[in-house]
């Protein structure tokens, strides 16, 4: 039997062969090739629309943070420092760690009386001793009597006032202050040396300490008028009305004709009407 050669086998051209089965493949291949095109165009339109977002975000609570502050500083020139301290707790909302906005809320807090806040806040913004903490110092000192201690608390004040140029503190403010502490320091008798320090507290809005001076005082003196009249002024400027009655009232009873006292009985009913 014959066998047929290996050399009469016909072999299709290896080069033709192999262009067709690639166009095959490409053509196969196109759908997902688009498919790949529009989800990689896609990501790309994503990140940066993401982009854009992000940073317009961040514009928009920059721009927020910097109108809360600016009301802020408004309402602080207008001496309305409860609504500078919650307009600055808005912006604090927004940047917690904001080391600016905590020191000018620190300051509003201050120049509101609220002096043991103010401290608060100062040390959250990383300040332990400037010219408004030393002041409080000074009338912390002034209600234990220390009036040695408080000149020099004042005088250090001073110095920050001097090289503080932000400082909300006025340098006539300490030297007033000043002027008082010498006055009391000419005060013979006890007890009107601490109703005159009790009155110098209350003027500067150190409220706390008076209170506790002037209870202490009226205790060991039960009939001193002038001590009444001061604890109920305290109480009233406080906004504890129930209280700066029961001293008005205790005040009259002593002197039905003292006129400071008549004249805080006005103030008090128009406050609570």
């Amino acid at each position: 039997m014959a066998t047929e050669s290996k050399d009469n086998k016909v072999n299709p051209p290896k080069g033709k062969s192999r262009k067709k089965a690639l166009l095959k493949l490409a053509h196969q291949a196109k759908p997902y090739l688009i498919i790949v095109s529009v989800v990689l165009t896609l990501t790309i339109i994503a990140i940066v629309l993401i982009g854009i977002f992000s940073k317009a975000k961040h514009l928009t609570k920059d721009a927020q943070i910097s109108d809360y502050i600016l009301r802020a500083k408004t309402a602080q020139r207008e001496a309305n420092y409860v609504d500078a301290i919650n307009l600055l707790q808005q912006a604090l909302s927004l940047d917690p760690e904001n080391k600016n906005i905590l020191k000018l809320q620190a300051d509003n807090a201050f120049l509101n009386g609220d002096y043991r806040l103010a401290q608060t806040i100062y040390s959250q913004a990383g300040i332990n001793e400037n010219a408004q903490i030393l002041f409080y110092k000074a009338l912390t000192q002034l209600s234990n009597l220390d009036i040695k201690g408080a000149k020099q608390s004042l005088s250090s004040t001073k110095t920050f006032i001097e090289n503080d140029s932000s400082s909300v503190l006025t340098t006539e403010r300490v030297q007033s202050l000043e002027q008082e502490l010498n006055k009391i320091s000419q005060i013979k008798n006890d007890a009107q040396k601490r109703a005159t320090v009790a009155k110098v507290l209350i003027e500067n809005n150190a409220l706390t300490q008076a209170q506790h001076l002037l209870t202490n005082l009226v205790e060991e003196i039960p009939g001193y008028r002038d001590a009444h009249y001061l604890l109920a002024f305290a109480y009233l400027k406080n906004g504890q009305n129930d209280l700066a009655r029961q001293e008005l009232d205790k005040t009259l009873d002593i002197d039905p004709n003292y006129k400071p006292a008549l004249d805080l009985e006005k103030q008090l009913s128009a406050t609570n009407n």
